[in-house]
């Protein structure tokens, strides 16, 4: 009998990934979410919202440099939530402007700031709206469902495949 304990060497070795990005909700059913934020809290509250609305959360990421890797290596969101001021050298925008030259893929804006400089640079980068934190979760909601049905809309008049 073993007690839990090993001898020589003999424990079972757990595999080892060296990659930063992992894929989680596979096994969940409705629209992947890829949340690009980096306080923790938010994060967990936007997994926790979408998971019990019926989305499939993707691991979400904390800098532009790991939402651009997720998207390398995971199934493709049908939707991105972006925070603006991120870990990392890329923030939100320059994150979602280099998302949108390689990915067919909406993008939500969820920041603090409202400025009108910063407003124009994420409304040139993507037409699918801007969250001002703090925000109602139901408000949140609405315009994740409507900017997934446009953009699918959009796919089908123009003959785009998914």
């Amino acid at each position: 009998m073993n007690h839990g304990f090993w001898r020589n060497g003999d424990a079972p070795k757990k595999e080892r990934t060296h990659d930063a990005v992992k894929c989680r909700g596979k096994s969940m059913t409705g629209e992947a979410v890829l949340i690009v934020e980096d306080e923790g809290l938010l994060t967990l509250h936007l997994t926790e919202m979408l998971e019990q609305s019926g989305y499939q959360v993707i691991e979400p990421a904390n800098s532009g440099e790991m939402a651009l890797e997720s998207l390398e290596k995971c199934p493709k969101p049908d939707i991105i939530l972006m925070d603006i001021g991120l870990a990392g050298s890329l923030d939100g925008i320059e994150t979602a402007r280099k998302i949108q030259q390689r990915f067919l893929v909406p993008v939500i804006f969820i920041t603090a700031f409202s400025s009108e400089s910063v407003l124009a640079r994420m409304i040139g980068v993507t037409q699918n709206g801007v969250v001002v934190k703090p925000f109602v979760d139901n408000e949140l909601l609405d315009l994740i469902r409507k900017a997934i049905s446009h953009f699918r809309s959009q796919q089908v008049l123009l003959n785009i495949p998914e």
